[in-house]
């Protein structure tokens, strides 16, 4: 694992800012294969169905990766518990959120990442929300469940998702879940995102949807002895 540290951020305190003091680099490094691919021509067709299907519609395609590439099952929304539903919807907003990255050159920061960081307490200096290289991926989280009318935690630390919403089993974990990972040894280093499925038959590794992931909004893998916990947010809270 490659873990490139951040120099500015040696300007920070613990509490402000830091989803962590490294940056939120994939874990794994991508195989020759079509495993990337396969995942964003998913997302579009995710998308697609959304903007297709009726209001009045119940029915809604999930897709898997595991065996087929469109394995689709169909099942009514509103069965679905109301808080799965909630992860859902803001899954959605995070996927349509692909390709978001950090601009090169002194001075260049992308527009949205910075409002990303808007959703979160860091202070608004050139080296805290209103830059593209201060890490991102809570405030990413933090941001798509703003869209999506939830609160989130208002912290650009990864681990403070871990006392967000409720607690998931590993066993119950559900697409869209935010997912917790910690980061090398620094013991408030962490990673945040959203789970996409399990990356291999042991479960052993799994596919996140995320942000600062490789400097942009990415699909990544991470293993799972790194994860520290599986959140979902409370419907109620909206």
């Amino acid at each position: 694992m490659r873990v490139r540290k951040r120099e500015h951020c040696r300007n920070f305190s613990p509490e402000d800012s830091l989803c962590d003091k490294y940056v939120c680099a994939p874990a794994f490094e991508a195989k020759p294969d079509c495993t990337q691919s396969r995942l964003y021509t998913q997302a579009i067709v995710f998308l697609l169905s959304e903007i297709i299907r009726p209001i009045s519609v119940v029915r809604v395609p999930f897709f898997f990766t595991n065996q087929n590439f469109f394995c689709a099952m169909t099942t009514k929304l509103h069965t679905l518990p109301e808080s799965e539903e909630a992860m859902m919807r803001v899954y959605r907003i995070a996927l349509r959120e692909l390709g978001v990255q950090e601009r090169s050159g002194a001075g260049e920061h992308h527009p949205r990442i910075v409002a990303y960081h808007q959703t979160t307490n860091l202070p608004q200096t050139p080296t805290g929300a209103l830059s593209d290289e201060t890490p991102w991926c809570a405030s990413f989280v933090n941001w798509c469940l703003r869209e999506a009318g939830y609160a989130g935690t208002n912290s650009a630390r990864a681990r403070s998702f871990l006392s967000f919403g409720m607690p998931v089993a590993p066993d119950e974990i559900r697409r869209g879940d935010i997912v917790i990972f910690s980061r090398g040894v620094h013991p408030t280093a962490g990673h945040v995102g959203f789970f996409v499925d399990w990356s291999s038959a042991s479960a052993s590794v799994m596919t996140v949807l995320g942000g600062n992931q490789s400097n942009r909004v990415s699909f990544a893998r991470y293993a799972r002895k790194d994860l520290l916990g599986i959140r979902r947010v409370k419907a109620e809270t909206r």
